[in-house]
């Protein structure tokens, strides 16, 4: 391979990390989907390419920052489901002990109807 391709393959992956970090800050899923053939085709070209150990570090730094954003967008993702799902169903039933030291539930859901002041 020469120079010129192996600089320009770099560049070019390291741009497309760079859109894809932005798109996942931006929170834009569908953009970060529609780069992944792109990223892959790259990453397996760059696999085949000699290059210098602080170019592969600086491609792993960018990979791995991103793979964290893509974690922490996942963990948002899954509290909002649950946050959708608490407020759809109410919050689960609090079990605590009665008086005789028996376990009771104790609902957290109104049981009629539900009148403001």
């Amino acid at each position: 391979m020469s120079s010129y391709t192996a600089n320009a393959t770099v560049h070019v992956l390291t741009t497309l990390l760079d859109e894809e970090r932005q798109a996942l800050r931006d929170g834009d899923l569908i953009r970060v989907q529609n780069m992944i053939p792109e990223k892959e085709r790259l990453l397996t070209y760059i696999t085949q390419l000699r290059l210098p150990v602080t170019t592969l570090q600086l491609l792993q730094d960018a990979v791995e920052r991103n793979a964290r954003l893509m974690e922490a967008t996942a963990r948002g993702i899954r509290a909002a489901l649950q946050r959708i799902k608490t407020l759809r169903n109410g919050p689960a039933p609090l079990q605590t002990y009665g008086p005789a030291g028996q376990i009771t539930m104790l609902s957290a859901r109104p049981t009629g109807r539900v009148h403001k002041a």
